[in-house]
């Protein structure tokens, strides 16, 4: 008995010196074995939370529960990679400084109870890291922060767990002041910002480390395809016809798989897709299906022309119903190892609609020797079930790529590749002199072909006929 009550009393001993190291801790969030990049221009970010997670009784209970936060995480889709920041939570009121020029998602993670969570606060790489909640600004209905243009510090307030987010109730007016962008172009930003949120996935293995950590990096694609008639859009007069069906039933959709060489690329019969579990799926022969096989796949090799392998998963090919891509949680298996995506969201689905989707359209100018002397190009978005036109600051908080080019029966002409066109500035209205070129309209098979990419890394290809 004796043994005992010493084993006791030198336990509270240990328990009484680790709470009072948590104690004399500063005020703040603390690194681990992480820096953030320094770009010379940076941006203080300040947030509270609950005083409740950091009663002294619940310390403990802090970290053994998977339902209060243990990091606070961010990554910016702008950085190579999109490297996971993640710094220990050690008191209610944090802070911490990010480069000014970026795209933000911030989020809370936790781990699941383990039993041996040691008194130094070490945890059982054991334990896997769950997204106990991504930051959302209410007022605004943003899921992330755009910063390119930040010129002060933000003080989030106290944010406030309800389930998938810890809300912000940041005023609009101190938003628009910080950030310098307007209501209107976050709210337009709010309508597909929601699709971001698929990188905040930071242990898709579920081995308790940080996938950036251990040199995993992966990306996860849509590439969608298109077709528009001519006829229904008129740029000079802003007259645009196009059924909106045209975007949200459109069923020609693949998933593109990336990865490098952190992880293994077994052959694509070993490869398999399975989609979210809230919906029913057929195939084209009215089978119930659970997910696809990849059909074509290559691997990372690590060199400068193919660092990243490839995995396509075209679901226009084998499902019926209903109309791809899928919002939820994914998990891909590749052999014997399962990854789990999850909250996967997709912009011109069945169920958000196509409001708030931007996009081009491109008008050509044909002289009377069927020379295509000039090419016009504007952005139009949705709104409210109608198609408008885009400005300049929606068209860039979304889309971060646009070329297109001319197919004839000799050549592809593309102007990507010159430096003095419209490639630096692809968000605003150009008119374009391609006289030069003495492309006949004959020569082009009646079409146009653009790509333009948003943020969310969705690859859409828009046919223009004529």
């Amino acid at each position: 008995m004796k043994k005992r009550r010493m084993y006791k009393k030198y336990c509270y001993v240990l328990i009484i010196i680790y709470l009072l190291s948590l104690l004399s801790c500063p005020s703040e969030v603390v690194p681990e074995e992480d820096t953030v990049p320094d770009s010379g221009e940076e941006i203080h970010i300040s947030y509270a939370l609950p005083s409740e997670y950091f009663i002294l009784d619940n310390q403990f209970y802090r970290a053994l529960s998977s339902d209060v936060p243990v990091d606070f995480v961010y990554l910016n889709i702008l950085e190579e990679n999109h490297k996971f920041h993640h710094f220990t939570i050690i008191d209610e009121r944090g802070a911490i400084d990010v480069p000014k020029d970026g795209f933000y998602i911030f989020a809370f993670t936790g781990r699941e109870p383990v039993e041996n969570f040691s008194l130094t606060g070490s945890r059982d790489i054991s334990s896997s890291i769950s997204v106990l909640g991504s930051l959302k600004i209410v007022v605004m209905g943003l899921d992330s922060l755009p910063l390119q243009e930040a010129v002060s510090d933000i003080d989030l307030g106290l944010l406030v767990n309800t389930g998938d987010y810890y809300e912000s109730s940041l005023a609009s007016a101190s938003l628009e002041d910080s950030i310098s962008y307007t209501a209107e172009d976050l709210e337009a930003y709010a309508l597909f910002d929601n699709s971001l949120l698929k990188f905040m996935n930071p242990d898709i293995n579920k081995n308790g480390i940080y996938d950036t950590d251990e040199n995993i990096f992966w990306r996860l694609t849509a590439l969608r395809r298109y077709e528009i008639l001519s006829s229904d859009f008129d740029i000079e007069n802003d007259d645009v016809n196009i059924p909106l069906n045209t975007f949200t039933n459109n069923t020609d959709c693949q998933l593109v798989f990336w990865h490098n060489l952190g992880i293994d690329h077994p052959p694509v019969e070993e490869v398999f897709l399975r989609f979210p579990e809230n919906t029913t799926y057929y195939d084209k022969q009215d089978d119930i299906i659970t997910g696809i096989y990849s059909h074509h796949g290559y691997p990372a090799t690590g060199d400068a022309d193919y660092q990243l392998g490839q995995y396509y998963f075209s679901l226009d090919s084998l499902v019926s119903s209903p109309t791809p891509p899928y919002n939820g949680d994914y998990v891909l298996s590749l052999g014997d190892v399962n990854y789990e995506l999850n909250n996967l969201n997709f912009t011109l689905t069945t169920e958000y609609g196509a409001d708030g989707f931007i996009f081009p359209l491109i008008e050509v100018d044909v002289g009377t020797d069927d020379i295509i002397h000039s090419v016009t190009y504007k952005w139009y978005k949705v709104q409210g079930g109608v198609v408008v036109p885009a400005t300049d600051n929606e068209v860039h908080l979304q889309i971060f790529d646009f070329y297109f080019g001319f197919e004839s029966s000799s050549e592809l002409l593309d102007f990507l590749a010159e430096p003095e066109t419209y490639r630096s500035t692809y968000y605003i209205e150009r008119t374009l002199d391609v006289s030069e070129f003495q492309i006949n309209i004959d020569t082009l098979n009646g079409e146009i072909g653009c790509n333009f990419w948003d943020r969310a890394e969705t690859d859409n290809h828009f046919t223009i006929r004529f």
